[in-house]
């Protein structure tokens, strides 16, 4: 006689294998990079189209796209020590990034931006012999000899510059060396167009260093912070408040106030007409720790 089965704990096995393998199927391999900083929503996204938060020390995984929000930016270290830095509105996938630590044997990063703009300072992958970095665009591919470089998109228009080292931009059209080697520092190749090397830091690129160097906004202040640049109108909004018993109080009280409200703004605003910040580019400086 066949002995039945009642399978009393089959259920909590099976439950505890799926919550087990539900790691795995978010990520797989081993970590590739981390993360040092973020701003906004940063998110990943994985190859089963799975998105997990960003946050400092989060891990990063071959196959990750990244993900930074309206109001976001995102600072990566890589297992290679190579630094990224994502404005605003990027996309950007690690595709393949293999290293081992071994110069005897070639490694490699693939990497693609679909939009957005980015600041990478290169680690160890690109400086051996056999090594492939290269960036994907859908205006061109970007190549590194061992470099800092930035690009963004804006439009049909990727605009890159070479900080040091250097970059080779390439498409179906052309190729250009930026830096080390070529000609120019700066770059821009529109779609369906050779890469075309400019003299001046294009303005795309003033604008994409200003963002990713931005510090998060202040809270506001109260208004009598905001109002009064020193304790002196502290005192003075005191008086204000206590003659608000009488009419005449008010005229005398106000008048006063006014007097040194009217001061003390002439000098705030003496002490704040500082000279209009210009746009001179200076190579990028990561605020990584």
């Amino acid at each position: 006689m066949r002995k039945k089965f009642k399978g009393r704990h089959s259920l909590p096995v099976i439950t505890l294998l799926t919550c087990l393998s539900l790691p795995l199927l978010a990520q797989s391999g081993d970590s590739i990079g981390i993360v040092l900083s973020t701003r906004g929503q940063v998110q990943a996204r994985n190859a089963a189209g799975i998105t997990r938060d960003l946050n400092r020390k989060s891990e990063i995984f071959e196959k990750d796209t990244i993900l930074v929000g309206d109001d976001g930016m995102a600072q990566l270290r890589m297992k290679d020590d190579a630094r990224l830095s994502f404005k605003a509105n990027t996309e950007f996938a690690f595709n393949e990034y293999q290293f081992d630590n071994n110069p005897d044997t070639p490694d490699s990063a693939v990497m693609s931006m679909a939009k957005g703009g980015f600041r990478a300072i290169s680690g160890t992958v690109g400086h051996q012999k056999g090594d492939t970095y290269r960036v994907d665009t859908p205006m061109a591919s970007i190549g590194i000899r061992g470099t800092s470089h930035e690009h963004v998109i804006v439009g049909p228009h990727l605009y890159s510059a070479t900080t040091n080292g250097g970059t080779t931009v390439s498409n179906n059209m052309g190729q250009l060396n930026l830096g080390l080697g070529g000609r120019f520092d700066y770059s821009d190749t529109a779609t369906n167009s050779a890469p075309k090397g400019v003299l001046q830091l294009p303005q795309q690129l003033i604008q994409l260093n200003a963002a990713l160097t931005a510090q998060p906004a202040r809270a506001k202040q109260n208004s009598d912070s905001n109002t009064n640049g020193n304790g002196n109108n502290g005192n003075s909004n005191t008086g204000n408040g206590n003659n608000g018993n009488t009419g005449d109080a008010n005229t005398n009280g106000g008048g006063n106030n006014n007097n040194t409200n009217n001061n003390t703004n002439t000098n705030n605003s003496a002490g704040n007409n500082q000279p209009a910040t210009t746009n001179n580019w200076q190579a990028p400086d990561f605020l990584y720790t």
